[in-house]
């Protein structure tokens, strides 16, 4: 049986250290993604304020109430200027932050309770109904009523599904993104000085971008032509915009990875036609 040369051996390990190099290239760029996106509060925090999260929202959490109201015989208006954009900002925030600390998914309905007493209180003088028959136990209830409505309209839908790993994989992410740079570095040098003709190891390390920005276009265009987040069964309003918002802008970092990825490539190749020898022997080609 016939041995196979060692340039062909020195071939197929390049193809194979190429292949590795793109599989690490995708992963740090994924890792990097995902570090400036979904596990960034400020990012999800911005998204929100971007389609007009917190009015929306607002309305909704608005008419949720006044259903309640009616069951409790309040007039509608009590509830119009009962909520307001800046607590929900202020509760929003501080919920994500406990989510993103790790500390869990706190909703502080405080300021919220006593807002609606002191409503309450205001209606009961405006209508002129004696405090006195007001019971305190269906008083409480009313507002642990309300109070209920309100943390589970500002609950993100299925953030508790996720909360067990969020904090373990949002912490390893600087860890993969270092670990993957150094790989890459690593394997960048393998290729340059493993070989004295430099123009091998500039075309393998092109094969090597081309491929991952392959691999990061192809997501990019799969949730564009399928448009998978806008099928979303979301009854809120304010959610769907949200999730919808979130989806398209991890879209769009794909594709400035894929677009980098694309410049990079064609970069090497440039460099791979200059380096490559202008006459070459058939024992060197």
């Amino acid at each position: 049986m016939k041995r196979k040369s060692p340039s062909k051996i020195k071939r197929v390990l390049y193809v194979f250290l190429s292949f590795v190099l793109s599989f690490v290239l995708f992963l740090m760029s994924f890792a990097v993604l995902l570090e400036f996106t979904v596990f960034n509060k400020d990012f999800i925090f911005g998204e929100m304020n971007r389609v007009s999260y917190f009015e929306i929202q607002r309305a909704e959490i608005s008419r949720n109430l006044k259903d309640l109201g009616y069951a409790s015989g309040l007039d509608e208006s009590f509830f119009d200027d009962l909520i307001d954009e800046s607590m929900l900002r202020d509760d929003t925030a501080e919920y994500l932050d406990s989510f993103y600390s790790g500390t869990g998914s706190v909703i502080r309905l405080d300021n919220f309770k006593q807002k609606f007493n002191s409503a309450i209180d205001v209606y009961i003088e405006k209508k002129g109904i004696n405090p006195a028959s007001v019971s305190a136990e269906n008083r409480q209830y009313l507002v642990d009523r309300a109070a209920s409505i309100y943390r589970e309209s500002l609950q993100i839908p299925f953030i508790k599904y996720i909360a067990g790993y969020f904090l373990g994989i949002k912490n390893a992410l600087p860890a993969v993104i270092g670990v993957a740079g150094l790989m890459v570095l690593f394997l960048c040098v393998i290729f340059i000085f493993s070989t004295r003709w430099k123009h091998r190891a500039v075309r393998y390390m092109c094969y090597a971008t081309l491929t991952n920005f392959l691999g990061m276009l192809a997501p990019f265009i799969a949730m564009i032509s399928t448009g998978t987040m806008k099928k979303l069964n979301i009854s809120s309003k304010a959610f769907y915009d949200f999730f919808v918002a979130v989806s398209d802008s991890v879209m769009m970092y794909f594709l400035y990875f894929a677009i980098f990825f694309a410049l990079l490539s064609l970069a090497l190749f440039i460099l791979f036609k200059r380096l490559y020898p202008k006459r070459e022997s058939p024992m060197m080609a």
